[in-house]
């Protein structure tokens, strides 16, 4: 049949030497995106500015690889073998997690205690005086590592071309996207049995849609006839979503639990910023969490916002209204009605400033409300984001970012001076 093309031979699919060979010629030489830099310790959460002096495990296509930033905050990939006997630099239980990433001033082998600086290189090697040992013969085997859109990506033919030839078109694609600055709001992880050619062959085509996604191909008609010849370059047509506003007049219904009444809260001007914060903080019962760079004057030093925080800190014996404000001086220079509220309601109000370096470099900000409510502003210094009214893993996430924090942080020289 013309226009067919043949499957691959069977041991491609199924053949142990076939795989182990494929590995080595292929996935090992080839960048491979190994996870979110955030999630691996390698940079502050929501920000994809490398943190100096890290130290984070990872398994490449088997292989356990050690990742470190130097004191320049330079990615480095080695593998995690000693150049002495061949011992894991960072032992790895292989029925067990990755070790966590921490802080690492210098990489020591557990068994003779070979130690390397962060760039591989070989620091000191015990008792070899007069051995003759040239300690740029013994540094770490190398990967070439990289990191694009706040994700590592790594190569085990360290004179592998760069990553922007690898990547090609795709960073001028989505350049409008903050990816750097994204965090994990959801995951869904599958184990699926078979070589991974199956997963990427049933991706890279869509001959499957009709008979298996009929949802998707309701949506996307296109779909629904084979998926060739698709304009894929000029973007594929979808068919509009149209949603009954009076539907037939029946029994009232049962009230909605909040899950099922969540709203999506968006904004992509100062307007709308005001609104859906307005509208997070109207939820709220007895707790507010703010995370700002300067109490953003714009949104928060305004009547709808003011009005409901006072309700909130009035609201009983266990109301609590926490802020994290990177920098007091400005809103306090400005005479911010917030602080002027927070300073007569101070059994309430509690504000800090972050000292930890990693935090002062965070972009983002975020109110959070106590019914699992958010509205989250990638660049902090802009009036755009997004929320919703009830999303308990969003939310979740971020109240752990700032409950992390809000330990680390403290009341600043300027708010001292107003009893904070």
């Amino acid at each position: 049949m013309a226009g067919l093309q043949a499957a691959l031979p069977r041991e491609h699919y199924v053949d142990p030497d076939t795989w182990r060979t494929e590995r080595e010629r292929v996935l090992l030489r080839e960048w491979t995106c190994l996870g979110r830099l955030d999630e691996l310790g390698l940079s502050a959460p929501g920000s994809g500015t490398l943190r100096p002096g890290r130290r984070a495990v990872v398994d490449l296509h088997g292989e356990s690889v050690v990742v470190t930033t130097g004191p320049d905050a330079r990615l480095h990939a080695f593998a995690n073998v000693c150049r002495h006997r061949g011992s894991q630099l960072v032992p790895v239980d292989p029925a067990g997690e990755l070790p966590a990433p921490c802080d690492a001033k210098a990489l020591r082998c557990p068994y003779h205690s070979w130690t390397y600086d962060l760039a591989g290189d070989l620091l000191h090697a015990p008792h070899t005086d007069g051995v003759g040992i040239d300690p740029k013969a013994f540094s770490l085997h190398a990967l070439a590592a990289d990191s694009w859109g706040g994700w590592l990506w790594l190569n085990g033919d360290r004179d592998a071309a760069p990553l922007q030839d690898a990547l090609g078109a795709v960073p001028e694609r989505v350049r409008r996207y903050p990816l750097a600055t994204l965090v994990v709001g959801l995951r869904f992880q599958y184990e699926v049995r078979a070589n991974w050619k199956v997963v990427a062959e049933n991706y890279n085509e869509c001959y499957h849609c009709g008979p298996v996604h009929p949802e998707l191909s309701r949506r996307v008609p296109s779909f629904a006839g084979g998926g060739a010849e698709l304009a894929w370059e000029g973007g594929i047509p979808h068919r509009m979503m149209r949603r009954a506003l009076d539907p037939p007049a029946a029994r009232e219904p049962a009230p909605l639990p909040p899950h099922a009444q969540a709203r999506l809260l968006a904004a992509q001007d100062s307007a709308q910023a005001r609104a859906a914060i307005a509208e997070l903080l109207a939820e709220a019962r007895h707790e507010v969490m703010i995370y700002t760079r300067d109490l953003d004057p714009a949104l928060l030093d305004v009547a709808a916002a003011l009005d409901e925080l006072r309700r909130v800190a009035l609201s009983g014996r266990h109301a609590r209204i926490r802020v994290i404000i990177h920098d007091a001086r400005a809103p306090l220079v400005a005479g911010h009605r917030l602080l002027a509220l927070a300073q007569r309601l101070s059994s309430t109000f509690e504000l800090r400033t972050p000292t930890d370096e990693r935090d002062q470099q965070y972009p983002s900000a975020f109110v959070l409300n106590d019914r699992h409510g958010y509205f989250f502003r990638p660049l902090g210094s802009r009036p755009d984001g997004d929320g919703a009214t009830h999303a308990p893993g969003r939310h979740g996430q971020l109240r752990a970012l700032f409950d992390q924090v809000w330990e680390r942080s403290a009341p600043s020289d300027e708010l001292r001076r107003l009893a904070f």
